[in-house]
């Protein structure tokens, strides 16, 4: 996926993300590329159960993976991912409204008992 756009135009759904899944999904081997939200989109708000993306390249993105951060939710696995220029983070957690909140999660190894992160490179 390239050259993807918002749609400033709209009060409330604006997108701009190259993919975006919530529940028993792998999301592998994509290229994304120029998304203005995020290349990435894992959960919404109270909504992640079992996803599992491994094997992305993402590039020229906002933020790369945004992961949503709700405590009680299902387990995510972000593994052998490669984010090149992203410009508001790498890998963020997502607030209630799905904006990018807390560091960048790209050199941790886990954030949580939910979240698992292993070998994911930012250039």
């Amino acid at each position: 996926m390239r050259n993807l756009f918002r749609r400033e135009q709209e009060p409330e759904d604006k997108r701009g993300e190259g993919i975006a899944v919530e529940a028993d999904a792998a999301v592998t081997g994509n290229v994304i590329e120029g998304a203005p939200t995020a290349g990435l989109v894992i959960g919404s708000g109270a909504y992640i159960r079992e996803v599992v993306a491994t094997g992305n390249l993402i590039r020229k993105a906002r933020v790369g993976i945004l992961v949503s951060s709700e405590a009680d939710l299902g387990a995510c696995l972000l593994a052998n991912n490669l984010i090149s220029g992203a410009s508001d983070g790498n890998i963020r957690s997502a607030g209630g409204a799905g904006r990018p909140m807390g560091p960048d999660l790209v050199g941790a190894q886990s954030a949580g008992k939910r979240l698992t992160l292993s070998g994911n490179l930012a250039v």
